[in-house]
């Protein structure tokens, strides 16, 4: 139909209101018409508007926001605000809005996305949802960004004028399934099992560094060799390895971060670095440079690369576990919490635990591991009862121990004690790589 798509017009509806219509063709080739009430100054204004949107359609940007969806609209704010975000946070906003927000909201007509949506959306992510087919509902760090996106892009949507208001405008962020983390520390007796069962696994030395360090999984396997001082038995924790879009890289750790720290190591653990490091240079002169890719890496994988926490979870961490046959169902993470927890039931002191782990504030160490440790309370008690009964203040002839470092005395009674119980003796037995 000639000339049918020039057709537009202006109405002025009184009040400095003005209603524009205009038609165009579908992706079906069906011609549509549309129309928009807006504020303006006067018809001139009103004009420019319209000239907008007949630009659109000569150059075929054009979208039509009454049959726009929710899904289009916060692919479209995402795809102009990504750049914002880092590296990690922008992979996992991508994951939030393929795997969960566009499957289960994403259909819905923007013109027709209201609240009830929104919570129906949250209230069954709270209970399942999960997409590593594990029971359960989300966490409230993923409703949180979930949350942020819709959020961000509806409020997109009311700035271009596609919607009236935000459905999000009057709804707090929400709360997951899980409060918080859950943790599962190994005991004392529970450790040299482990430690027995990993014996035959390649990455032994990876699973004994991890329970005499404390470090956070992503801290060890991004260890750089320039990072250990085994004479001052110190290590340097200055970066992390994180997976985007699947492959692994290293994200240094600002220098206002507690994370960035430098904590002491035992003996024990100094002698397993000494055989890791002689092992990973045997693999490289054996394979070639060809073969392995040096990067300085203390736990590289077979050709020098980041190992993926998750494969070593599947792969060998849970196999160990299985044949161990006694030991709980836990994660790589809880070999951190196991250091922990055994390491303050000995020392007692809470700041030096906090300071080792690389925590913010001491207080997320008292919150987290002070549940763990039976007894504290009972000890508490009976001192207190010594006090009153003057057993304490009465002991005759007690004399001032020297002093020494506190760190000094909870890494090594961790040995001598044999709290973490490390088998030096059985590094002599593991094998290298074939």
């Amino acid at each position: 139909m000639p000339g049918k798509e020039e057709r537009h017009n202006i109405e002025d509806l009184g009040n400095g209101k003005y209603r524009i219509r205009w038609q165009f063709k579908d992706s079906t080739g069906k011609w549509r018409s549309r129309q928009r009430d807006i504020i303006a100054e006067s018809e001139k204004d009103a004009k420019r508007v319209l000239d907008d949107i007949n630009y659109e359609l000569r150059h075929k940007t054009y979208i039509d926001r009454s049959r726009m969806t929710v899904g289009e609209q916060i692919e479209e704010w995402f795809g102009y605000h990504q750049y914002e975000l880092g590296d990690k946070e922008r992979s996992r906003y991508k994951e939030s809005i393929r795997l969960h927000i566009i499957p289960e909201i994403g259909h819905i007509l923007l013109s027709d996305f209201c609240k009830r949506d929104v919570q129906d959306f949250y209230a069954k992510k709270r209970t399942g949802g999960r997409k590593d087919g594990k029971a359960g509902g989300l966490s409230s760090g993923s409703l949180h960004r979930f949350h942020t996106i819709i959020n961000q892009a509806m409020e997109d949507a009311v700035d271009k004028e596609r919607i009236g208001k935000n459905p999000l405008r009057k709804i707090k962020s929400p709360k997951g399934a899980k409060p918080g983390e859950v943790i599962n520390p190994l005991n004392e007796e529970q450790v040299p099992i482990f430690l027995k069962s990993a014996e035959k696994d390649r990455h032994y030395k990876l699973w004994f560094c991890f329970l005499g360090t404390g470090c956070r999984p992503e801290e060890l396997l991004a260890l750089n060799r320039m990072r250990l001082d085994l004479r001052n038995k110190t290590i340097t924790i200055s970066e992390v390895v994180v997976c985007i879009n699947g492959r692994m890289v290293p994200k240094p750790i600002t220098k206002t971060d507690k994370s960035r720290r430098t904590i002491k190591i035992s003996d024990a653990v100094v002698e397993v670095f000494k055989a890791q490091l002689a092992e990973v240079d045997a693999w490289k002169q054996k394979v070639g440079p060809k073969l392995f890719k040096d990067i300085g890496l203390v736990f590289p994988s077979d050709t020098g690369s980041y190992l993926n926490p998750s494969n070593l979870a599947s792969r060998h961490f849970k196999p160990i576990l299985k044949a161990a046959d006694v030991l709980p169902d836990i994660r790589i993470y809880d070999l951190r919490h196991t250091h922990a927890t055994l390491l303050f039931r000995r020392c007692k002191d809470i700041k030096l635990v906090s300071e080792r782990l690389g925590h913010s504030d001491v207080a997320i160490t008292i919150r987290t591991y002070y549940h763990l440790l039976p007894g504290t309370e009972d000890e508490a008690v009976a001192m207190f009862d010594d006090v009153l009964t003057r057993k304490v203040l009465d002991k005759p002839g007690a004399e001032p121990k020297p002093e020494r470092s506190s760190e000094d005395v909870c890494v090594n009674s961790c040995v001598t004690n044999n709290v973490i119980a490390f088998p030096t003796g059985g590094l002599l037995k593991q094998k290298t790589r074939k």
